[in-house]
């Protein structure tokens, strides 16, 4: 569901099992004496946004990750279980080790995924959220509106100040973890 849906859609969706006044979420906190204003209350608007980010990116962490056992050669299983392996070793031993380029691709598409997502947290928050200020969504309201600058031309270069600036941040953050994984991937 998540990798067919678009953002909007699941932003959508969200947005009404997270209603205050008659959602399913709402109706749960009410059987524990609790009420919320959900993407509206300032101290659960982020962690609500990560968990429908998380949630929208997961359809295509299993795809890789499915893809990545299917890789792995059914004769290795074999050799190891007629060596007397346990279930265990071999998840430790084989799945595992071979695993490893997928969670690399996995943590890295993740990474540079939601530090330049926006889309959530205009739909779920709208532009103007103090709880929910992303980078991303800064460059998006400074060059296509809601920002506070009065001239266009000065709201489209501060937003390209802002790209810039994530690039920066996007790129150096890939590049540390890329260089950490590669590492782990070495010793397994």
């Amino acid at each position: 569901m998540p990798t067919v849906l678009g953002v909007t859609v699941i932003g959508l969706i969200w947005s009404l099992i997270f209603n205050p006044s008659a959602g399913p979420a709402a109706s749960i906190w009410s059987w524990f004496g609790a009420s919320s204003a959900f993407f509206g209350d300032q101290s659960l608007a982020m962690t609500l946004l990560i968990f429908v980010q998380v949630w929208a990116g997961l359809g295509l962490a299993v795809v890789i990750f499915l893809a990545g056992l299917q890789a792995i050669p059914e004769e290795l299983y074999e050799a190891a279980s007629i060596d007397g392996a346990t279930a265990g070793q071999r998840l430790r031993r084989i799945t595992v080790p071979l695993l490893a380029p997928s969670v690399t691709a996995n943590v890295l598409l993740c990474i540079v995924g939601s530090l330049q997502s926006y889309q959530l947290a205009y739909v779920l928050t709208g532009p103007n959220n103090p709880a929910t200020q992303l980078l991303s969504l800064a460059v998006f309201t400074q060059a296509f509106g809601g920002g506070t600058s009065s001239g266009s031309s000065q709201s489209q270069g501060y937003a390209a100040s802002i790209s810039m600036v994530q690039f920066v941040i996007v790129g150096v953050i890939s590049l540390a973890v890329l260089g950490h994984l590669r590492k782990q991937e070495a010793k397994l």
